[in-house]
């Protein structure tokens, strides 16, 4: 099971930070075959944004919803 945990705290609003890691996270699941992954953002805390999964459009889904915040 592979965990793709993207920073989502004020930090990330600088430059393209936050562009960044979901574009790799994006490039991850495309070539991921049929390995199962789960999405985390963290930032004030950890919210887990899907259950461990192998479909590639829930995963891209719930990386393409991450917004930075206004905490740390």
């Amino acid at each position: 099971i592979h965990v793709l945990a993207i920073d989502e705290s004020f930090s990330m609003r600088s430059g393209t930070r936050l562009a960044d890691a979901k574009r790799e996270a994006l490039r991850w699941i495309g070539g991921k075959g049929n390995a199962r992954a789960q999405v985390m953002a963290l930032g004030q805390g950890t919210r887990l944004l899907t259950q461990v999964e192998r479909d590639p459009a829930v995963l891209r889904a719930a990386v393409e919803s991450i917004q930075a915040t206004d905490g740390k």
